[in-house]
């Protein structure tokens, strides 16, 4: 069994519902929440969410700009977890994210006490990393982040 966003039949009927509840007045991230994504790993919901996102069109940083805005937010942030730079390129192409960050010297390391993928210049340690990290809040609207930590509640409400 692959990740839960590699299945494209479950992602079409992701797509399907959300297009026909997007005139309930819910987020994305509630209807995806109200799917059955309980037990799924931040990844898996973060890159389903951005294949939702993809498939309905949404969110794309215009062509021939992805390097330019990574860039800019690793100006910002030199440490980031995958969630948050999914939060900023939220539906743009995965592999295609991972290639930029490379070419810019960037690796990532899954975090045990982050529970995600965390990106970082390739010499880092990890000690300072873990120090970047919890000297500053997520970054992102906290109702996203309680849709990956699946404590999304009825009334959380938020734009794409």
């Amino acid at each position: 069994m692959g990740y839960l966003y590699q299945d494209d039949e479950l992602i079409g009927m992701l797509v399907t519902m959300v297009t026909g509840r997007q005139n309930e007045g819910i987020s994305l991230e509630q209807i995806l929440a109200e799917s059955g994504m309980a037990g799924v790993s931040i990844y898996s919901r973060v890159e389903t969410r951005a294949k939702v996102l993809y498939c309905l069109g949404l969110a794309l940083t215009p062509h021939g700009q992805l390097e330019d805005a990574l860039v800019d937010f690793i100006a910002d942030h030199v440490v980031f977890r995958w969630s948050e730079l999914r939060y900023r390129f939220k539906s743009d192409a995965e592999l295609e994210i991972e290639a930029l960050l490379h070419q810019l010297n960037y690796t990532s390391r899954y975090m045990e006490q982050e529970q995600e993928y965390v990106w970082a210049p390739k010499r880092m340690w990890a000690t300072t990393i873990n120090k970047l990290l919890q000297g500053r809040q997520p970054l992102g609207d906290q109702a996203y982040f309680e849709y990956l930590s699946n404590k999304l509640s009825r009334r959380a409400h938020y734009a794409l």
